[in-house]
């Protein structure tokens, strides 16, 4: 994690008891180029009794997955909320949980008696092609995250 010069036109609840990961199965520089991401994480960040905190791929196979915010690792938060755009960047969704140590299939997770983070996918390439992902997940979102999150 190295600290970023970011200016957000919005202030984060960083006191909510429920704490969310919302992760991007890519690089910083493409996920905060995705203005659904961004809207999704200042819903998720402005959430009252919600905080949270960003994850992306690790610019290099050295790097560990550490949040943007406050360099937690992804298996301390309650839910990994994946926000998924393109069917290309599947595979990176099972490196960036076998980096964190979570395993990656929700099966593995449910069998192993310890309490994992519940995993969430949603975004553009789920609600078209969610079967090859499912073995990983928990819940899907499909449709629309800005209106569905605060429901």
């Amino acid at each position: 994690m190295t600290a970023r010069a970011e200016k957000l036109l919005f202030r984060p609840n960083g006191s909510g008891r429920l704490r969310v990961c919302l992760a991007y199965p890519s690089t910083y520089a493409v996920g905060m180029g995705n203005l659904g991401f961004q809207a999704v994480y200042r819903i998720f960040a402005t959430l009252p009794d919600t905080s949270c905190e960003r994850l992306f791929l690790p610019d290099t196979a050295e790097d560990r997955v550490l949040t943007e915010e406050t360099g937690r690792a992804p298996a301390d938060f309650h839910v990994i909320a994946f926000s998924v755009s393109f069917e290309s960047d599947y595979p990176n969704i099972v490196r960036m949980l076998d980096a964190a140590g979570i395993p990656a299939r929700a099966e593995d997770r449910r069998s192993s008696g310890r309490a994992w983070p519940l995993l969430v996918a949603g975004g553009p390439a789920t609600f078209l092609n969610p079967e090859p992902i499912a073995p990983f997940f928990d819940a899907f979102l499909f449709g629309e995250g800005e209106e569905m999150i605060p429901e």
